[in-house]
């Protein structure tokens, strides 16, 4: 990535670092739902007013995985 898309008040580098995250940890077979809510993605329709669930621990467990795939490289 280049280093100018990480200037203060851009957002573009920071979209390209949320993208590379989301695809890497589904392809490391964590759940779809799981990458959103780590994104913090806002859900539409029912379930979205439904389930209030927090997800913390599957936030929590997914980001723990992803911290031992960028450990291992």
């Amino acid at each position: 990535m280049c280093a100018s898309k990480l200037r203060p008040g851009s957002t573009s580098g920071f979209t390209d670092l949320r993208r590379t995250a989301a695809s890497i940890m589904t392809g490391m077979g964590i759940e779809r739902l799981n990458v959103r809510k780590v994104l913090n993605h806002v859900e539409r329709g029912m379930t979205a007013v439904y389930d209030r669930h927090s997800y913390d621990a599957e936030k929590r467990a997914a980001l723990r995985e992803w911290e031992w795939r960028l450990r291992d490289r």
